[in-house]
């Protein structure tokens, strides 16, 4: 059967009343089926699929000035691995205190760490990351959890090193401070990296506001080590995202609604309401990724602070 002719059965299927009545109640339920997007993220799935390095955030890119038409997968990967390394130059060599890795993805910088002789402990709640962890990397514990949800009285003291990248903007401030507080060793130190939204009125809402992040630090009595605004280093991948989105992404939504238009005019029909909000909610899609947009409304930032001894 070809595709045209299964899809066509497919909507036939569709207006029988049985199948109505499947679809609404599939719909009615579809928060109660669906798992929390914190305990599995397809989004991110999909990320760890394209890019093969283990790592899941934007990167770091030594020339912030490279046009996007040049970059390669390669390029991405290459940048995230730099982006890896920032962490890397400031851990203390020798240091054999545990290392946290709170938020970690698909394990990549975890795997770094122990590589280069540390100890990490891998946290995610992402049930795909962590039997990903597990399977893959197998000699790095693991705790499958949210770091607000951490015993932190079994793990009071233990770690030298909490590194949240990119998973920040996910916290609770007020239930992980404390926890940060406690779990971490005297003189310990949190290292940070990730974006922040300038002001509160931003457009995209996530990430922490940047000033009110630093006055809850300085009230929680976190010393900063180091701050680093390292926007322009990472805005070279939102240009490649941009820049596929409006040379690809866009124009194969128009040819595939125009396709249907042309040679399916009874479908198209059917769909009319539906194929105008497809092409809509692509070009809304890719706003989120509008690099003159980000820099305008957001800074991103390699932040290392210490708790005070």
């Amino acid at each position: 059967m070809s595709l045209s002719q299964t899809f066509k059965s497919s909507l036939v299927r569709s207006i029988r009343p049985d199948e109505l009545f499947r679809i609404f109640r599939l719909q009615k339920n579809r928060k109660k089926t669906l798992p929390a997007r914190v305990r599995h993220d397809p989004q991110l799935e999909l990320y760890s699929r394209i890019l093969k390095r283990d790592f899941l955030h934007y990167g770091y890119f030594l020339d912030p000035k490279v046009p996007p038409e040049s970059i390669s997968l390669k390029d991405i990967e290459d940048a995230q691995l730099e982006y890896a390394r920032l962490f890397l130059k400031q851990m203390t060599p020798g240091d054999q205190r545990p290392v946290l890795d709170a938020g970690c993805g698909m394990g990549g910088l975890s795997v770094l760490l122990r590589d280069e002789g540390y100890h990490p402990t891998a946290l995610t709640p992402d049930e795909h990351q962590i039997r990903y962890i597990r399977e893959k990397h197998g000699t790095i514990p693991t705790l499958h959890c949210k770091l607000e949800e951490l015993d932190s009285s079994q793990y009071r003291g233990h770690f030298g090193t909490v590194i949240t990248s990119e998973s920040l903007q996910y916290l609770q401030l007020d239930q992980a401070l404390p926890i940060l507080n406690e779990i971490l060793a005297p003189g310990g130190r949190w290292m940070i990296c990730d974006y922040f939204r300038k002001e509160a009125q931003a457009t995209e809402k996530s990430g922490h506001v940047w000033s009110n992040f630093v006055d809850r630090i300085r009230t929680a009595g976190w010393e900063v080590e180091l701050d680093q605004d390292i926007t322009s280093h990472i805005l070279v991948t939102l240009r490649y995202a941009w820049m596929l989105g409006e040379r690809i992404l866009i124009p194969l939504t128009d040819f595939g609604i125009e396709k249907v238009r042309v040679k399916q005019p009874g479908i198209a029909h059917l769909l009319r309401d539906f194929l105008p909000q497809l092409s809509q909610k692509v070009h809304d899609s890719l706003k989120v990724i509008d690099p003159e947009r980000f820099a305008q409304e957001k800074t991103y930032r390699f932040v290392v602070l210490k708790r005070s001894a």
